[in-house]
Order: structure tokens, then C-alpha cells, then sequence
């Protein structure tokens, strides 16, 4: 599989869907890992990567208008090994995660991240970036 990015290969592209959305996974050259085959309809791409120890890693995209539930999610991460992480673009609001405001969405994740134990990793900043551009060359 070709590179996406100098240093950085291979690239995951899975639930392209009718939004074109899409969720990637970028994984360093020479990091071991092996990607999981998720069976979901959501946009998810996910890998176990080895470092000095092992994390799974499941990049999701939720669009805007998409209709998403607590059982989908639910049966998402259920065929993760733990430990995971599961960073993403919710297209969600609420305070848990910095924002001023709670949408329906932001509440169903509080609720689903209350009910099963899971901690929301954020340090409180806004997390929306348009307009901003990263550098991944380290």
C-alpha cells in the first residue's frame, strides 16, 4: 500500500459512505501493527499498534446528519481489544469535551461514555480546527 504522507504509511480508508465521509488511520513507518476488520456501518478504521506496549486504536467519523445509537457504538466497541482509544470526529457538542453547549448527540455520548466506564480525554480547549493546518513530518 503506498505511502499517504512522507514517513507515514499505510493508510486505512474504510466507511465511505453516501457523506463521504471517512475515517483514517496513519501509522508511522516501521510501528508494528495489525489492522482489525470491523464489521459496522459506521465510518471506522481501526489497527492494534505495538509499541513499548499494545493500543488499539479505532478512528471513527460521525456525520452531521448521520443517524447514530448507543447499540451501534456499543457493538463497535466490542470487537476492540482493549486497551483502546478511539479518537474521532463526533460532530457533537457538550461540555464534557469543552464545548458551551449540549446537542442531542453530546448527550447520548455523555450518557454512552457514563454507562460504560469510558473517559473522555480533553484538556477543556475548543476542539473544532477548521482553518488550521498540522504538521506530521516528525
Amino acid at each position: 500500500m503506498g505511502s499517504c504522507h512522507p514517513g507515514v504509511t499505510p493508510c486505512f480508508f474504510r466507511g465511505v459512505g453516501p457523506t463521504g465521509g471517512v475515517a483514517t488511520l496513519l501509522i508511522r513507518n516501521g510501528t508494528r501493527f495489525s489492522e482489525i476488520d470491523l464489521k459496522t456501518g459506521l465510518h471506522a478504521a481501526a489497527a492494534t499498534v505495538s509499541l513499548e506496549k499494545t493500543l488499539t486504536v479505532c478512528s471513527l467519523y460521525l456525520p452531521t446528519n448521520s443517524q447514530v445509537s448507543k447499540l451501534s457504538l456499543a457493538e463497535l466497541f466490542e470487537q476492540l481489544p482493549k486497551p483502546f482509544l478511539v479518537p474521532g470526529d463526533f460532530n457533537a457538542h457538550s461540555p464534557a469535551w469543552g464545548d458551551s453547549r449540549r446537542d442531542g448527540r453530546g448527550r447520548m455520548l455523555d450518557e454512552f461514555t457514563a454507562e460504560n466506564d469510558f473517559i473522555i480525554l480533553n484538556s477543556g480547549e475548543q476542539t473544532c480546527s477548521f482553518g488550521i493546518s498540522f504538521d506530521l513530518s516528525d
